[in-house]
């Protein structure tokens, strides 16, 4: 899920329910989801990486998997998909981050996992509307995949946190500063943990980090000023739940969660909307009728 800033609205794609792999396309305007149409469209998948491509107005699509790992590159316009064929393009793989990184004024791709021999992934690519280019910066953060990027409040580049690999659950935060990745080592953070879900609030200039799982799932709320983490108490809050989708509408000044995974069944999917914004609400659950 994305906010497209072109259209004024958040775009969501895809995903998984009940073991069934879907291709649909919705967009909330603030107030309902709205199924689209489009002439083409992406295939059926789960753990693909979707971002605001601010330069060229644009929805950027990448990878997933549905059985296997998938490695194509799409754009959302407003009205439809197009596949793009890019010269060069990062691995197929699933769950990778990505976000549009606003000192280079590109969409930056990162990790993930492949089930090509790969496994997880530390890899760092850049797409410009065009083409993706590998970056080769002289440090980068280790290998892991389900971790989550979002705008960086102070460098106008990319906050990075958490994520898994081999060696268990990850609670590390790294800044992309649009030439090379910086550890951080801020005074409070979150616990380790995958499958959570952040983005850029633009109003607050904040990052924004919302629930996840290590072997129990979070209905945390952390915020990311450019120096140290702190956790927000909204009340109501979403229940706790990973595979959630997060972005920031910049019409309605707040920050839109959807859906998830509670654990409470067997690929128990929710579809729940929620909305933060300040200073009116913190945690405002939204009814809406009908929705992905």
């Amino acid at each position: 899920m994305s906010y497209d800033g072109a259209h004024a609205q958040v775009v969501l794609f895809g995903g998984v329910r009940n073991d069934r792999w879907l291709a649909d396309t919705w967009l909330w305007d603030g107030t309902r989801w709205a199924s689209q149409n489009p002439a083409a469209s992406p295939t059926p998948r789960v753990g693909h990486a979707l971002a605001y491509d601010a330069a060229n107005e644009k929805i950027v699509l990448f990878g997933g998997s549905s059985n296997t790992d998938l490695g194509d590159t799409w754009t959302w316009d407003g009205t439809n998909w197009t596949q793009q064929s890019p010269a060069h393009h990062p691995s197929a793989r699933v769950y990778p981050a990505m976000a549009f990184d606003r000192a280079s004024r590109r969409v930056l791709l990162f990790g993930g996992h492949s089930q090509n021999g790969s496994g997880y992934l530390s890899d760092t690519w850049a797409w410009d509307g065009k083409d993706w280019t590998e970056l080769s910066p002289a440090h980068h953060p280790a290998v892991r995949f389900a971790t989550a990027m979002a705008a960086e409040p102070k460098t106008r580049g990319l906050v990075l946190f958490g994520g898994y690999n081999f060696k268990g659950f990850l609670k590390d935060t790294w800044v992309w500063n649009g030439k090379d990745w910086i550890e951080q080592s801020p005074a409070e953070r979150p616990p380790a943990r995958n499958f959570h879900a952040m983005a850029y609030a633009a109003n607050e200039n904040l990052a924004i980090l919302f629930g996840g799982f290590n072997y129990h799932f979070f209905s945390d709320t952390w915020e990311w000023d450019g120096s140290n983490w702190q956790q927000r108490s909204p009340v109501p809050s979403p229940a706790p739940r990973d595979h959630s989708a997060l972005a920031y509408d910049d019409r309605a000044r707040a920050a839109v969660l959807f859906g998830g995974n509670d654990g409470l069944g067997v690929n128990h999917a929710l579809g729940d909307t929620w909305q933060w914004g300040r200073p009116t609400s913190l945690g405002l659950g939204l009814g809406s009728n009908p929705h992905p």
